[in-house]
């Protein structure tokens, strides 16, 4: 064997490989189409014949595969309209095992129309076997043709449906095969590319288009695709389509409409038009069709089809100036809002910055990866993760533990609840906390089968815990519960007025401890506990090791000193490793003596629920607040198993558990889901959400507590629509962050000058192909100016996988803020 053989033998090989894989696409793209068509979605009762084995799919692939085939079947059905009695034809670029040409037919939608399907040899000849083996297919075609000459390229030839076995790198091999077919190069032609091209070279792919814009005089190209590579999403499903062998090797070529129209008029189309799947589904399908798709099955991952969706488009090009088959004469540029296309300040320097989660480290960390949780601050010392879903146990699945991070070391502690009876694993909930450090937990879901119907109350005591001290030198009973936790617990209880025997139907006490040696030193002031903020029980071990070393660490902080925000308390802020800002200065942190790692107990109790109680929901809003001097939680909308969004308002009494219906004055916020409640002195701001048609929002509200009025805020600048954010205000300012919506830029930070209405976006900082972080379905907690420890976020990406972020992380927006006040 010659020396040049192995190189020829490989590139072949390889090459092979290539094109199976992307025939691959084709199989488990079918499987995913009949699924969809048997769910009710799209009636096409000829996918199954083409499935070896039918598989459901999630709610999720059914609306992404539901919006493809009713996109492709709306422009191919103007088409046909259209054209009414002409001869005219449809080539299938890549068509694999697309049944539209038998549900076409067996329609009668197909008279006078000749339909040509072009795939690799390989696909077509498996086709053609299934076709000829199945009666249902076979009775449906049209008489057989004689050819003039032999090819065999030519898989099948009927008079009104040709099967032809081309690569589509071999222009002249195809268009001979045509001619052979008889295919009329002046006739009225549609040409269909559904996910087909992005596979190819930039240079192949742009050689088809070119070489259908010449060679058909009267025709139409539908292209279907994927854009935006380069957001956290796009970068994902790159990566998911390159694992499995079949990168999209021209999408960064044409990564926007912009770009993929222009291409299309530099290649010899005379002009063309384009919609993303989000703007396709709100203008082209009817409302009784979205209700009708929405009852077909439970549905709540909203976020992940808008992504998707903004990451696939339709394109039309066409090589007359003849009305658009979408829309009349027009070009699209999707804008989900028409605050989107307000210009943003001009100059504005990349402000936001992301710390990666490893530098947000001082000793053993516990990572967080989880989605639709909460998350809040407790006390100065820690933040408090409830539900969600995420990893635990090694699996994925709904989380029932309560997480707890030190705030100072980015340590990790869980806490169980020994009541299995407890519905801690639940999902778009709310969490609240009170003064006294007692947790509200009300609302979410455990499935969209069940909702949850328990408002428990938690109530967690810290013990810092000496690690060089065995537990016999500590103050703990055999079983590991402090032996004074149940006092305490009794006596807080107490305080609130709550009667322990009656108002709460289970209690429980568990405890969790993180025994690590290296643990980092922290200095705690147990005795000025501030009595206007939630806090904790945090008790000192009064055994301490006598001989134990002073330890110290060396840390960088990513934040600017030169905001002039006023604080009322002094921030603590977490210690970072490797931060990346320009003035960052080492500094040294010096904690106590005693090196201390926590140990925590948890009462966990449910309220019994009296008065107006509001129905079980989901994706809502709450916030702490103070009305006529008495603490309680404000709840507005949400969803529930039958509204999509809500437009209620209630106050909760947490002590009691009484409820109580408002009946707010002024200019209601109107129907709201997954949107933001945040507490303002003596006032509550509301903003974004999506409404009862599953459009987001972009308005601000803002609810007078003493006189219980709404009023909207007027707002000066961009702000763009979104939902499933989070949202913060700092001396007058709405600090919002991440979030979707159905345009094509992924929301960033926005701040909000509550007096002045002024409002400037700031984009995220470009995303990494190692370290993607997605801001959404996150939950955020304030630390100091300007910071803010991002935990969790993420979610399923289509059928690409699921993502979670690696958290928690530092966002720092200080940059941003003194941007803002410098140029207000």
């Amino acid at each position: 064997m010659d020396g040049n053989s192995n190189p020829k033998r490989k590139g072949k090989s390889a090459k092979t490989r290539r094109e199976t894989a992307v025939q691959g696409t084709n199989d488990h793209s079918i499987v995913s189409k009949c699924s969809m068509a048997v769910a009710g979605y799209f009636q096409d009762d000829f996918l199954k014949f083409f499935v070896a084995k039918t598989s459901r799919r999630a709610p999720l692939i059914h609306r992404g595969y539901y919006i493809r085939a009713k996109t492709v079947s709306y422009i191919v059905n103007e088409f046909l309209q259209r054209h009414g009695s002409t001869a005219k034809q449809i080539v299938s670029l890549g068509s694999g095992f697309d049944s539209a040409y038998f549900r076409l037919k067996s329609a009668g939608q197909l008279q006078n129309t000749i339909y040509i399907e072009i795939d690799f040899p390989e696909v077509v000849k498996r086709k053609n076997a299934i076709i000829k083996n199945t009666r249902e297919l076979s009775e449906l075609l049209g008489e057989e043709q004689t050819l003039q000459a032999t090819s065999p390229h030519i898989e099948m030839n009927r008079s009104d449906y040709k099967m032809l076995g081309v690569d589509l790198t071999q222009l002249n091999t195809l268009e001979a095969a045509l001619r052979l077919c008889q295919v009329d190069f002046d006739a009225p032609t549609l040409l269909l590319s559904e996910v087909v091209l992005t596979y190819m070279t930039r240079r192949c792919s742009s050689a088809v288009v070119k070489w259908a814009a010449e060679t058909f005089s009267d025709s139409a190209f539908l292209l279907y695709e994927q854009i935006n590579p380069n957001d956290p999403f796009g970068l994902f499903m790159q990566n998911h389509y390159k694992v499995i062998g079949s990168p999209l090797k021209s999408i960064n070529a044409f990564p926007t409409l912009t770009s993929q129209m222009d291409r299309f008029v530099s290649l010899g189309w005379n002009w063309c038009e384009a919609y993303d799947m989000n703007q396709f589904y709100k203008d082209l399908v009817g409302q009784t069709e979205k209700l009708f798709i929405n009852s077909l099955e439970p549905f709540d991952e909203y976020e992940e089809m808008h992504l998707k969706c903004s990451h696939y488009f339709v394109l039309c090009a066409y090589s007359t100036p003849r009305d658009g088959l979408l829309q009349e004469n027009r070009i699209m540029h999707v804008s989900a809002d028409d605050s989107n296309s307000k210009p943003k300040p001009d100059n504005v320097p990349e402000l936001v910055k992301v710390l990666p989660s490893g530098e947000v480290t001082t000793a053993e960390t516990s990572s967080i990866k989880r989605f639709s949780h909460t998350s809040s601050k407790l006390g100065e010392q820690f933040i408090v993760t409830v539900g969600g879903f995420g990893e635990q146990d090694g699996r994925h699945q709904r989380i029932s533990e309560v997480n707890m991070t030190d705030i100072e070391t980015m340590k990790g502690y869980s806490v169980k609840a020994n009541d299995d009876t407890l519905e801690m694993a639940r999902m778009h909930h709310s969490l609240d906390v009170l003064e006294d450090g007692t947790l509200v937990l009300f609302g979410g879901r455990i499935s969209p089968f069940r909702l949850c119907s328990q408002l428990i109350k938690l109530k967690l005591n810290a013990t810092k815990k000496d690690s060089h001290v065995t537990n016999s030198s500590s103050n703990e009973t055999e079983t590991g519960v402090l032996s004074n936790t149940q006092t305490d617990l009794a006596s807080n209880l107490a305080a609130c007025d709550i009667d322990i025997k009656n108002a709460c139907s289970r209690a429980s006490v568990q405890k969790a401890s993180c025994d690590i040696s290296d643990g980092a030193c922290v200095t705690v002031n147990t005795n000025s506990q501030p009595t206007t903020e939630p806090h904790l029980n945090i008790q000192e071990n009064s055994d301490i090791d006598a001989d134990n070393e002073q330890q110290s660490l060396t840390y960088k902080m990513s934040v600017s000193d030169s905001v002039n925000h006023k604080k009322s308390k002094k921030a603590v802020r977490p210690r970072i490793k490797g931060g990346n800002s320009k003035n960052d200065k080492p500094e040294t942190q010096k904690g106590d003596n005693s090196c201390k790692d926590w140990s925590f107990d948890m009462e966990s109790s449910v309220l019994e629920q009296t008065g107006d109680v509001p129905c079980l929901r989901w994706r809502h809003a709450t916030t702490r607040v103070a009305v006529k001097g008495e603490e309680m939680v404000l709840l507005y909308g949400g969803r529930n198993s039958t509204d999509a969004a809500l437009r209620d308002c209630y106050l909760l009494n947490p002590r009691t558990g009484v409820w109580k219906q408002l009946d707010c004055g002024g200019e209601s916020p109107g129907h709201r889901q997954s949107h933001t409640l945040t507490s303002w002195g003596d006032k509550v701001i509301l903003y974004g959400g999506l409404n009862e048609f599953l459009l987001p929002y972009n308005t601000v509200y803002c609810l007078d507590l003493p006189t219980l009025t709404w009023k909207r805020v007027p707002v000066i600048g961009a702000l763009q629509p979104r939902y499933s954010h989070t949202c913060h205000v700092t001396d007058n300012m709405l600090v919002v962050i991440g979030g979707v919506n159905l345009s094509h830029g992924i929301p960033g930070v926005a701040l909000l000058d509550l007096h002045t209405g002024k409002c400037v976006e700031y984009d995220l900082p470009t995303a990494q192909k190692d370290n993607l972080k997605m801001f959404h379905k996150h939950s955020s907690v304030s630390t100091a100016d300007g910071q803010f420890l991002i935990f969790g976020g993420g979610g399923n990406c289509f059928s690409f996988g699921s993502h979670l972020n690696v958290s928690p992380f530092l966002l720092d927006i200080s940059l941003c803020m003194q941007h803002f006040v410098q140029n207000g």
